[in-house]
């Protein structure tokens, strides 16, 4: 884990924790950094690294395109930010499905 994840644990453990509703509005207001970690979550998701359930994964499937917009790190900071503020309701949707194995993951992160 890179150091910027592990220094953002707590916004992203109270990203998970909230609502949609609030969801949307973080996800809005979103920072360069913020956005790193969130890519690297994703990340961590997609090369199997936190496992997720096959109901979870049949569920993930419809966003696989902006997961891997969001992931690449390819694209730059700035188009990253952009697919998250213009999607913002899609990725509150993502989070809900994600954020039970990725709590967990973050809970044994904390214990180290």
């Amino acid at each position: 884990m890179s150091d910027k994840f592990l220094g953002n644990l707590d916004y992203l453990t109270f990203m998970l924790a909230t609502s949609k509703k609030q969801k949307v509005l973080l996800l809005r207001a979103v920072t360069k950094i913020q956005t790193d970690v969130l890519a690297e979550a994703i990340l961590n998701i997609l090369r199997g690294r936190v496992t997720v359930n096959e109901s979870k994964t049949k569920l993930l499937k419809k966003y696989r395109l902006i997961l891997r917009k969001l992931s690449n790190p390819a694209i730059s900071v700035a188009r990253r930010q952009l697919v998250l503020k213009k999607n913002s309701h899609k990725w509150a949707v993502i989070l809900d499905i994600i954020s039970e194995p990725l709590t967990s993951a973050l809970v044994s992160l904390k214990q180290r």
